[in-house]
């Protein structure tokens, strides 16, 4: 669910096969890679998501 913490996403969708991270003056983003499944986060939060087909 958007709004999630990494811990809570780790929880439900367990660890990703992935992190890929950048640090800017906005903060910090991560894309976690479950296989062709992304999860974004922008300082700690879920704010959005993508499947890849």
């Amino acid at each position: 669910m958007i709004g999630m913490t990494r811990k809570q996403a780790s929880l439900s969708w367990g660890e990703p096969d992935k992190i890929n991270k950048s640090v800017g003056s906005w903060g910090v983003k991560e894309q976690w890679v479950y296989g062709n499944q992304y999860l974004y986060f922008t300082n700690g939060k879920l704010d959005s998501f993508q499947t890849s087909n």
